[in-house]
């Protein structure tokens, strides 16, 4: 039993003797560790300035695209318009330029035709809908 105390004791004192002086490894290496601190303090703060510029530029984006399809759907009624307009326009040259009346097959393929651009102008106005400038034009 002697010889397993004087084990147990060269085993505590070997493990004292390397303790000795690491408290001051440890005091050194705190300037390190508080410096990479630091570091990594600044990486992530340039990183979430990085990730808010890009959602900022995102959502730009987003605006604009949304901007693009009210532009494009107020250029799809005015198309629908002028091409109701044309054909109303060329109907009514022709009605002056003639005596003749037209024949109901083609006053109903006008007709088809106006109806047909009508329901075109319909989607695509109620796509457009809270647009300030068709709710000015709409009657």
């Amino acid at each position: 039993s002697s010889d397993l105390i004087n084990k147990d004791y060269a085993d505590f004192v070997n493990l004292s003797t390397s303790l000795v002086g690491m408290d001051k490894a440890l005091s050194q290496l705190s300037v390190p560790l508080g410096q990479l601190r630091e570091e990594v303090m600044s990486v992530k703060s340039s990183v979430s300035h990085g990730i808010k510029a890009v959602d900022e530029h995102l959502s730009k984006q987003e605006d604009i695209r949304k901007k693009k399809m009210c532009v494009l759907r107020l250029i799809q009624v005015i198309r629908s318009v002028e091409k109701i307009e044309t054909i109303l326009n060329s109907q009514s040259s022709k009605e002056s330029s003639s005596l003749e009346t037209n024949s109901p097959l083609l006053t109903g393929q006008i007709l088809e035709r106006i109806a047909t651009e009508f329901n075109q102008l319909q989607f695509h106005a109620v796509q457009s809908k809270g647009m300030p400038l068709l709710d000015k034009v709409r009657p």
